[in-house]
């Protein structure tokens, strides 16, 4: 059963957490969207109780501001909700509101991602010499 009472809502821009009460106790993909306001999300587990949606083009964004959590920062708005259930669901997270180890990024902080970052290896569109394992 889809039942996630309110998630916590970063916003790195204010840089402030809030409490987001959610209608119907249920925590639907629109809903989703709309409080990362972005178009495509990731997920990323926290801890076993706990997962981190973020903005998946969050590094796309110019003056994106940046927040880190356990020393892995993180580019625009990010959402946490308690981990899936065994129906696949989101749940209600347990982080209390005031343990969240969130730490704001300053405004000069940049952060570029490399083909080395990624693990890809980069080709020319017009490379024919690339061959399948």
């Amino acid at each position: 059963m889809n039942e996630v009472k309110y998630c916590f809502v970063i916003d790195p821009q204010k840089e402030e957490i809030r409490v987001v009460d959610l209608p119907g106790d249920k925590l639907e993909l629109a809903t989703i969207y709309d409080l990362l306001e972005c178009a495509t999300f990731d997920v990323h587990p926290l801890t076993a109780d706990t997962d981190l949606f973020i903005d998946d083009d969050g590094l796309l964004v110019e003056e994106q501001r940046f927040f880190s959590i356990d020393n892995k920062v993180f580019a625009g708005n990010g959402l946490i909700v308690g981990a899936v259930n065994e129906e696949g669901h989101s749940t209600t997270p347990t982080y209390p509101d005031d343990f969240l180890p969130v730490t704001w990024m300053p405004k000069s902080y940049q952060m570029e991602i490399t083909a080395d970052d990624l693990n890809i290896e980069i080709r020319r569109s017009d490379d024919t010499t690339y061959q399948e394992a």
